[in-house]
């Protein structure tokens, strides 16, 4: 499972989000891990913030009110066994503004069956709302009407 915290940093006037992904799961996704392999009690390695942003580039797209949001990789840390990966957003639209934000992520599910990923989107002035993805539902959307 992976899990992200969508949120807006009102004094930056920026969106965050914080994600945690299981650090073996990406060694196997990325092929240096087999997958029947338990690395529990090695040491893995911090896959590095541009190995990161590619894979993440491909695997995890973000609409706000249709329109695409692009996704800066601030920082890769490993923790634990998870890798901790912040992710910043630029963009003009306050909170405030938002109607939609639509999510389309498939971090891991192609090659896990029972991959979930979870985001939840806790903004301000906003009903807090959290998205469950998995290998069928791939695509959802958090809506306002205010």
């Amino acid at each position: 499972m992976s899990v992200a915290n969508l949120t807006y940093d009102e004094d930056k006037q920026e969106y965050k989000i914080d994600l945690r992904m299981f650090l073996d799961d990406y060694m196997v996704i990325m092929g240096s891990l087999q997958e029947e392999n338990n690395p529990y009690g090695q040491i893995l390695s911090t896959p590095t913030k541009g190995e990161v942003r590619n894979y993440l580039d491909e695997h995890l797209k973000i609409f706000f009110n249709g329109q695409p949001i692009g996704l800066k990789v601030n920082k890769v840390k490993k923790e634990d066994l998870a890798i901790h990966v912040i992710l910043e957003i630029k963009t003009e639209l306050a909170p405030v503004d938002l109607k939609v934000i639509k999510v389309i992520d498939t971090i891991y599910i192609e090659r896990f069956n029972n991959q979930r990923n979870l985001i939840h989107i806790n903004l301000p002035e906003k009903s807090k709302k959290s998205l469950l993805f998995n290998k069928y539902q791939r695509e959802l959307s958090a809506t306002w009407d205010t």
